[in-house]
């Protein structure tokens, strides 16, 4: 009985540690703008229709360096299996937006899409349906030597 007690508490030690040097991984690797959270959510445009989905979503950006960066554009990356059936038009967001070095941003969006022909296990087995980002970026490079202004 005092076996299985040591080797739980052995086997929680073990995940503690492979979370906590994951975490801090991640932290020391970052370097200019990166995609810091994302939340979304996937449901009918009409209650009484299920054959057009809306897929809504919020990433938070974090511009880890030391430079301020300047977003002009932002635009999901979406399977082919969905980008095809897109009906709301341009899935791109306008930003217009300077991010402060060491600060982050939070960018909304939402898309259409026509899924008159899936069932749920469908849409679940296209997932992720949005897979990365496109990021239209200004920075500042300084001469050295010069002022910025």
């Amino acid at each position: 009985m005092r076996q299985n007690g040591i080797k739980n508490v052995a086997v929680l030690m073990l995940i503690a540690i492979i979370f906590i040097s994951g975490c801090a991984q991640h932290t020391t690797e970052c370097k200019g703008l990166q995609l810091g959270s994302m939340v979304s959510s996937m449901g009918a445009v009409d209650p009484e229709r299920f054959d057009e989905q809306k897929m809504s979503y919020t990433i938070q950006l974090c511009n880890d360096s030391k430079q301020d960066s300047y977003i002009s554009f932002v635009e999901p990356l979406i399977t082919a299996d969905i980008k095809g059936r897109i009906s709301s038009g341009d899935t791109r967001i306008e930003v217009k937006e300077k991010v402060k070095a060491g600060g982050s941003i939070k960018v909304q969006g939402e898309f259409i899409f026509e899924a008159g022909d899936l069932n749920k296990q469908d849409i679940i087995a296209m997932e992720p349906i949005i897979t990365g980002f496109s990021l239209g970026t200004e920075q500042i490079i300084q001469v050295k030597g010069a002022d910025l202004d």
